[in-house]
């Protein structure tokens, strides 16, 4: 018997649960897909033999069966063979419990429960043709994906479309075009692609630069996807089909008879069995994605000053020596003629003052031992202890499985933790499937910031910097991992002096930070003094800088602090303290002495004729006279002043950064220019000052 239409759809969508859309590349995520494939056609036949067992093809069961899989199952299918809601259910409200034991409200999102892997395009070649235009010539292309390198995790790169030949085919000519993606800032040269075009012998094609922009745009046009792995799946799938089921059943008063509760449990088991076949591949993506990974590659960068000349000759000497100073060129630290034996014998021949700066800055050239391996044991002999000699690591990887394999040497051991995310808007937003912008966002970064939360120690801090449009939401995710109480506060930093113009005519200047400690024993930091904070400290003692201040508290009033309240009795010889009395009853300090004929009374009350208060307490004031000094005022009345010392441990951190150096453009990406050149390493490099203070912050 044929197969039904039922039948032929739920099959045809349960393959795509497993396999995911048909996508072209060369990665280790497309060979994974055509594992995932041969998997299905291994599990179909038992799973026919299963539904045969219990709906024949002889009853109308059989159609029905495949209804029900079909409605519940198709919830969950998508386009990357990830597990998760594709479409809410009617009783979501009952599975995204917003209230639950020991908790006041949890922050859910339509991807929770999910490790986020990735976002990116199904890349397939294709043919474009666009319609005739006016001349009633009709351009043909064809874009070939076949070669092209899978897109690794969530980067942003543009296609680089090159020419392959014209064909002449029997409709006319086709243009074939080679799609990868763009490196190193390369961009698709289409006047060249034309020129060439027309310029080719055997075929001759009507083609301008705006019908190819056209067709790139069609090409370009291709499905985006999010890829993700469940957390649980076979425990999601069956608990969501055990409320499907439920509410089937009870929407209605019904009353079921022993052949339909048969049915109703063949629907259920058929579930089960297919629950368990997507789940056993499932949990095997989950063990291999939470397995730490192997290191690939272990490079080390060594400045030349750190290596003896003899090792030094060796290394001039090597093939990869031009390899080597290609790249110094490429960074902008070398001229282009620059040659690492030239280096070497001059740094043999000058060792004085007389030697040309150029010689003294080259000693300084990082050396990378990606293009010495066999010399590499020599170089680090060199160094002597290495964990000791290291300045830092720098880890190329996917970040979760950066964080994941690093976890067991670094866990506890981090005093500050600096992330600057993408922030999933304007020109910084990763390429999420738009339906699930958002929650795709937010589980990304739920997986990392609670991955990294392991490697801070009980004193450590991390800061994590955002703007308007997803703050609030990370703000709940960090809240979630580490407890409100541990959310240390939020500022706001002057990144952009210049602002950021949009739609909606208001310039964005700013971006936020969001500072969390680990537990209660960590301690938040000061920020270093400018030196026009320190300037004000103009006077020195012993002790150290100083300025005078007015005793009286600035803004303080005597309701707030009553025993800062008390009379200090000055002269030309200096102040004194009298012998004074607490009155309870009075809340005040009584004189139980009366001031010398020299003396004058002087309470902290202002010109307005305001009680305000004193900035120490008496006790104090009397141990610190030598701090002490009195001046006449303008009405002739005397005021009192203390020496403010120079604090030894900097500013407390105020909500509002703003100081000049915090701007990206200046302190970041000119910063970069002036080192680099014009090559672009970093799209949006924070300010190097705004940085440092952070982790002034974080890490006391």
């Amino acid at each position: 018997m044929t197969t039904s239409n039922k039948e032929s759809r739920f099959l045809a969508e349960l393959e795509l649960l497993f396999t995911g859309a048909e996508v072209e590349g060369d990665s280790g995520f497309i060979n994974l897909m055509q594992i995932k494939r041969d998997y299905f056609k291994s599990i179909l036949p038992k799973l026919m033999e299963a539904v045969d067992g219990r709906a024949s093809t002889e009853t109308s069961f059989r159609e029905e069966l495949f209804d029900k899989l079909y409605t519940f199952f198709s919830r969950y299918f998508c386009e990357s063979g990830s597990i998760y809601f594709c479409e809410l259910p009617a009783f979501q409200s009952v599975y995204d419990r917003v209230y639950a034991d020991g908790k006041d409200v949890v922050l859910s999102w339509k991807t929770r429960r999910l490790y986020y892997v990735k976002s990116d395009t199904l890349i397939r070649s294709m043919p474009v043709t666009l319609e005739s235009d006016q001349r009633g010539i009709e351009r043909c292309f064809y874009f070939d994906a076949s070669k092209i390198e899978n897109k690794k995790y969530s980067e942003n790169r543009n296609f680089l479309y090159e020419l392959k030949h014209v064909e002449n085919a029997t409709t006319g000519p086709v243009m074939h075009l080679r799609a990868s993606y763009a490196t190193r800032g390369r961009k698709t040269n289409v006047s060249a692609i034309i020129k060439t075009t027309r310029a080719t012998a055997k075929v001759q094609m009507a083609v301008n630069e705006t019908d190819l922009q056209k067709a790139i745009q069609v090409f370009e046009r291709q499905t985006e996807v999010d890829y993700f792995i469940h957390m649980d799946a076979h425990g999601f799938l069956r608990e969501q089909f055990d409320l499907w089921l439920y509410q089937y059943m009870f929407q209605e008063e019904n009353i079921f008879e022993g052949e339909r509760l048969r049915q109703l449990q063949a629907i259920q088991q058929t579930a089960y069995d297919i629950i368990d076949f997507i789940a056993q591949f499932e949990d095997e993506l989950r063990r291999m994605w939470e397995k730490p990974k192997f290191v690939r590659n272990v490079n080390y960068v060594v400045t030349l000053d750190k290596l003896p000349q003899k090792l030094l000759e060796k290394i001039a000497k090597h093939p990869n020596a031009s390899k080597q100073a290609k790249e110094w060129n490429e960074l902008g630290m070398v001229s282009q003629d620059f040659k690492l034996t030239d280096f070497v014998n001059r740094s043999l021949q000058f060792r004085d003052d007389d030697e040309e700066l150029i010689y003294d800055t080259c000693q300084y050239l990082p050396l990378d031992t990606k293009y010495f391996k066999d010399l590499e044991i020599d170089i680090l002999g060199e160094l002597g202890n290495l964990d000791k000699s290291l300045d830092g690591e720098l880890v190329h990887s996917e970040n979760w499985q950066a964080l994941n394999t690093l976890r067991k040497r670094y866990k506890g051991r981090v005093n500050c933790i600096y992330i600057d995310p993408p922030y999933n808007t304007g020109t910084s937003e990763i390429t999420y499937k738009n339906g699930y912008k958002n929650s795709a966002w937010l589980t990304m970064m739920e997986n990392r910031i609670s991955l990294g939360k392991e490697f801070l120690n009980d004193s450590g801090a991390q800061c994590t910097t955002i703007d308007d449009f997803q703050f609030h939401r990370l703000r709940e995710v960090i809240t979630s991992t580490y407890g409100e109480s541990n959310v240390a506060g939020v500022f706001v930093i002057k990144s952009n002096p210049s602002g950021r113009s949009t739609a909606k005519g208001i310039s964005i200047a700013h971006e936020y930070g969001i500072v969390a400690t680990a537990s209660d024993k960590s301690t938040i930091g000061r920020l270093p003094r400018t030196q026009q904070q320190i300037s004000r400290y103009a006077e020195s003692d012993e002790v150290g800088p100083y300025e005078w201040v007015n005793f009286r508290k600035h803004g303080g009033i005597r309701a707030e602090a009553s025993r800062m309240y008390y009379p200090v009795y000055c002269s030309e010889q200096g102040i004194r303290v009298p012998d004074l009395h607490w009155s309870e009853s009075t809340k005040e300090w009584v004189a139980t002495e009366n001031p010398r004929d020299d003396e004058e009374v002087v309470y902290p009350i202002d010109d307005n004729g305001r009680e305000r208060r004193w900035k120490w307490a008496k006790n104090r004031l009397v141990e610190n006279l030598a701090d002490v000094s009195v001046r006449k005022g303008k009405n002739g009345k005397p005021n009192i002043y203390i020496k403010s010392r120079l604090p030894g441990k900097g500013v407390l951190p105020s909500t509002w950064w703003n100081k000049s150096e915090y701007s990206a453009t200046a302190h970041g990406t000119n910063l970069l220019k002036n080192i680099m050149g014009e090559l672009r390493t970093f799209d949006y490099p924070k300010s190097l000052h705004a940085v440092r203070d952070v982790i002034s912050v974080c890490s006391p």
